[in-house]
């Protein structure tokens, strides 16, 4: 399997402190708001839409929103009337159904000016993505909707905002895609026109257009408008009572403001230009910030937990930014989210969005690497691998969405899956291939299978095998596991050792670990390790929170195809499976690989059995029936070299790919009593083995309709 950390090294690399954008100073808000409770209102929900007539019928071509609300942070409270311009044909033919976030009620409810009820419906039954706490109701009226090509629906409603987890007792946030707002089923993607009065003494921020502020003692009202089209369907705002601002900007015109409550000052000095310097990196490898934005906000809310971008908003936890052991990972989410602005092609409710969350993350390292330089995005790449290889699959990537699986999986697979892309291809493929993806006709949202035929254009069959082998297949990443013990010692300095075996017959020169140190230092050495035992003693001058053996050497090569072929007791059934899909430096790579074991272990029938595999995979049958056949002998009896379960295992599977040679070169009789002998047996054969078998005993092999991702 091929998994690249690929890395982007330019003249970007120097440190952060040295940026060259002008910034204005920091400012803060009057001093007597920041004696003022934390409140915090953050309101997300699916799209809306703008500039609302209040006729009988309206004519519109898209969605589009239209929300008066008054909020009163104390209390929680929201009173709001919401207006909606709808073509008919993006409704049901035979009702209407909303959701309305729980602790809201209607108090009217019109369609088409003529008043009409809402029925409450089980929420299983109509279940809503990512809204969980949002109750569906059915508009019951009388008229036929599809008498109109469009419709006007006004909701007037009010509730009380729950308090989120994670948030001071004077802070208030809604939950994530939370309907606060009415959400029309069938309708994904509004035009917005949003009018919300808050105290005074409240700054809010929001991704929609700010066209105008006005206040008097008591209120503020602000007026923002979004127009439908790439922006994700959500309304985000977001007020704060003491928010302190910073702005910077740059020489080819972005700029800035960062929202904050509490950053230390050194991270307020660093943080807009940094930023901008992500944003600029980007702009030259995609182009211009979507939209025509040239401004962003980037607003710190202080609670743990998720963060999203909706341009040209970015919100993140302001926790990790004043934790200097979470502060490169902070930088690097700012990055993934602003990588969103670009990375936003695919559904995300289905499966295909690993691709622009896996992206995202890539970018990202990609632009910590240009600010920051090489060793301090070191780590996450072989930190993801480790956390890969320590998963376990339930199904491939391309089937998976990301509210079934942790985030270890979903993002860093799909992560490691373009860096492999991205070594295959070459920087200017790679881009190329990106920049393609992104000016695609966006009629329909990305697929996986679109970004296998375009990967094929600009990587070949090797691309492909990378996608299909890391996100199309459950994929197989064995990785060196190694439990560290730690102690200080009288100097401070700390100590770290550790017992690696390794099953070679030669010394392994320069490998290389690299420990994180509770400072976010990170220090490299180099091992020399000889066969067999080795005890590895490493002493550092801060505390070690984590030590990872570089997944790009030759040590994972090692655990990765060589070990394997002679760890008789450690034979992984998912390992026979996933080399059904190989490329062809794969290829020459096992065979580099089995060549060496047939001279060092020329008495073992794992040897052979993988040198017929290799065979087989190249359509050598002739060649691969002999080896099979050689693997068999040297096998011999029960009583041999392997325990029962793993001989009964490895002649199973011996016994199938002899099967399917034989089916290759039409000697069907012959494999027929290779399949029945695997089909016959008891427990210990592997279910693998044994389905594969009954499936050939039914319909012969047929190399013709063998497909990379196995056997159909």
């Amino acid at each position: 399997m091929v998994i690249a950390a690929t890395s982007l090294s330019n003249n970007f690399s120097e440190t952060v402190q040295t940026t060259n954008f002008n910034s204005t100073p920091i400012t803060q808000n009057n001093p007597h708001l920041a004696q003022a409770p934390n409140e915090l209102i953050a309101f997300e929900s699916f799209s809306v839409p703008s500039i609302f007539s209040h006729e009988t019928t309206c004519d519109c071509l898209e969605p589009y929103f239209d929300i008066q609300a008054n909020i009163i942070p104390k209390k929680r409270i929201i009173t709001a009337t919401a207006s909606y311009c709808i073509p008919t044909e993006q409704l049901s033919e035979t009702e209407i159904i909303v959701w309305l976030y729980r602790g809201f009620s209607f108090d009217s409810v019109f369609l088409n000016n003529s008043p009409c009820t809402v029925e409450p419906l089980d929420a299983e039954s109509y279940p809503l993505p990512y809204q969980p706490v949002a109750k569906p109701f059915r508009l019951q009226t009388d008229i036929d909707i599809q008498e109109f090509e469009a419709i006007t629906l006004e909701f007037t409603y009010s509730g009380k905002m729950e308090k989120d987890f994670g948030l001071g007792k004077n802070d208030v946030e809604l939950a994530f895609y939370t309907t606060w707002f009415p959400q029309v089923e069938g309708v994904h993607s509004y035009a917005h026109d949003l009018t919300l009065t808050l105290p005074s003494d409240y700054t809010a921020v929001s991704n929609g257009a700010l066209l105008d502020v006005s206040e008097n003692k008591e209120t503020k009202t602000y007026h923002w408008q979004d127009e439908a089209g790439d922006s994700v369907e959500d309304i985000n705002v977001i007020a704060k009572k003491d928010f302190r601002t910073l702005e910077a900007s740059n020489e080819t015109g972005q700029s800035i403001t960062v929202y904050h409550t509490n950053l230390k000052p050194n991270i307020a000095q660093i943080l807009p230009n940094t930023t901008l310097r992500f944003l600029d990196f980007y702009s030259n490898l995609f182009g211009p910030l979507p939209s025509n934005n040239t401004h962003i906000d980037l607003v710190l809310v202080p609670r743990s937990g998720m963060s999203y971008s909706r341009i040209p908003l970015i919100v993140v936890t302001e926790d990790n930014f004043n934790s200097d052991e979470k502060l490169m990972k902070a930088f690097k989410i700012v990055a993934h989210e602003l990588a969103h602005f670009w990375w936003e092609l695919t559904n995300t409710a289905s499966s295909d969005n690993w691709i622009d969350e896996g992206m995202a993350e890539y970018c990202a390292l990609l632009a910590m690497e240009a600010v920051f330089g090489p060793k301090k995005t070191q780590p996450f790449y072989a930190r993801a691998i480790q956390q890969v290889a320590d998963h376990t699959f339930e199904k491939p990537l391309a089937q998976t969405r990301r509210e079934e699986e942790d985030g270890t999986f979903y993002y860093s697979l799909g992560m490691l899956t373009f860096s492999s892309l991205h070594k295959v291809m070459g920087d200017d493929n790679f881009f190329g291939f990106a920049n393609n993806l992104m000016q695609r006709e966006k009629t329909q949202p990305l697929t996986t299978r679109e970004l296998l035929d375009r990967a094929e254009s600009w990587g070949g069959k090797e691309a492909v095998s990378i996608i299909e082998q890391l996100a199309s297949s459950i994929p197989n990443i064995p990785m060196i596991n190694l439990e560290w013990q730690t102690h200080e010692n009288s100097d401070s300095s700390w100590t770290l050792e550790a017992n690696i075996n390794v099953q070679t017959q030669t010394p392994i020169p320069q490998v290389p670990v690299h420990i994180l140190c509770a400072n976010n230092t990170v220090i490299e050495q180099q091992l020399g390790l000889t066969p067999g035992n080795n005890e590895i003693s490493i002493t550092v001058p801060q505390k070690p929170t984590e030590a990872i053996l570089n997944p790009e050497n030759k040590m994972a090569l090692l655990t990765g195809d060589a070990l394997r072929l002679y760890r008789y007791n450690q034979l992984d059934n998912a390992y026979f499976q996933n080399t059904v899909s190989v490329s062809e430096t794969k290829l020459i790579t096992l065979r580099q690989h089995i060549d060496t074991l047939q001279d060092q272990h020329p008495n073992t029938p794992h040897t052979n059995y993988f040198a017929g595999m290799v065979c087989y995979l190249e359509k050598n049958y002739i060649q691969a029936l002999n080896h099979f056949n050689a693997a068999l002998e040297k096998l011999g009896n029960e009583d041999m070299l392997l325990q029962p379960k793993e001989y009964f295992s490895l002649k199973s599977h011996i016994l199938v790919y002899k099967g399917m040679v034989l089916d290759a070169l039409n000697r069907r009789e012959e494999a027929v009593a290779c399949y029945k002998i695997v089909s016959a047996s008891d427990e210990k054969t592997w279910q693998w083995a044994k389905y594969r078998a009954d499936m050939f005993i039914e319909e012969a092999y047929d190399p013709a309709k063998d497909t990379e991702e196995g056997f159909n």
